[in-house]
This record gives C-alpha cells, sequence and structure tokens, in this order.
C-alpha cells in the first residue's frame, strides 16, 4: 500500500509535467493509464508549482498544491490507487514512459520517501546506495525536467 500512495504522489507531482505529449511519450495523458486520472483536472495544473531535481543519492521531487485544488488531486489519487492495485495484482496497462520509468525505479530498490504538509506541499525522495541504481535515478529526474522544460518551451510559444 505504501508503494501505491508513493508512486500516486509522484504522478500527482509528476501531472504538472504530463499536461502534452512528448515526442516520444515521457508523458501521455491520454494513453497512460495512471495518468489519464489526472487528466480531467488539467485546468487547475497551471496553478500547481512543481520541480524535480538530481540529490547525491537520487532525487527530490517538490509540488505545491494550492488549497482551492488539494480536494481535486484527492479524489484523483483515490482513482490512480486502484489502478495501480490493478497493476501491482498482475493487469497489463498502458503507461507513459514516466510511469514505467518511475516504476523501475521501486522494483530495482530505490527507497521512496513521501511527505505531505497541511499546506499543500508533496515532497518525494527517491534514494539509493547502489551507484548504478543512483545513476538510474539521475536520468529519470534528468529526462523528466528536459520533457518538461520542452513542454513548457512549446506551450509558451518561445523558440
Amino acid at each position: 500500500m505504501k508503494f501505491a500512495l508513493t508512486v500516486c504522489t509522484l504522478f500527482v507531482v509528476g501531472f504538472v509535467v504530463c499536461t502534452a505529449t512528448a515526442e516520444d511519450d515521457w508523458f501521455d495523458m491520454e494513453n497512460c493509464a495512471i495518468c489519464k486520472h489526472m487528466a480531467e483536472h488539467a485546468h487547475i495544473m497551471p496553478d500547481i508549482k512543481w520541480e524535480m531535481t538530481a540529490t547525491e543519492k537520487g532525487m527530490i521531487t517538490v509540488a505545491v498544491i494550492p488549497e482551492k485544488h488539494q480536494a481535486i488531486m484527492k479524489d484523483a489519487h483515490k482513482k490512480m490507487k486502484k489502478t495501480i492495485a490493478k497493476l501491482e495484482a498482475g493487469e497489463k496497462m498502458d503507461l507513459c514512459g514516466f510511469c514505467t520509468s518511475y516504476g523501475s525505479l521501486k522494483e530495482a530498490g530505490a527507497n521512496i520517501e513521501e511527505f505531505e504538509t497541511d499546506g499543500g506541499i508533496m515532497i518525494t525522495l527517491v534514494t539509493a546506495e547502489r551507484p548504478e541504481l543512483i545513476e538510474k535515478i539521475h536520468q529519470h529526474a534528468k529526462k523528466s525536467m528536459e520533457e518538461h522544460k520542452k513542454m513548457m518551451h512549446g506551450q509558451s510559444g518561445d523558440k
């Protein structure tokens, strides 16, 4: 259950970057079984502040969810948890590159800790001791932020 909650937290946090489909489907709101639960709430995503960065032993993700949107996010979490439970039970489903990569970090033994404040701040810390797993976490964080920047660049109309 803790895995499901942790995955939900990261996917909610990650949804801010999933508001458009990347060229290589790293973020795919239409086809990802987990992310699609957030697609119906795309209107609130511009209000959520999100950042992911590498740390010495992994990565940290921080999201700030305004109070007016916290109930919506909790509802989406419930739906996502049901989908994740089916996935963990062995049901096959389509996932985007972000969700697939994140799940593989947990499967490889990454330690995932989550913290949620009363003020709507969600923090996820993903760490490892093995250098090869730390590198995999760093690659996930780098790819996620690169794709986020591409989408934000495209949405702003800047070149």
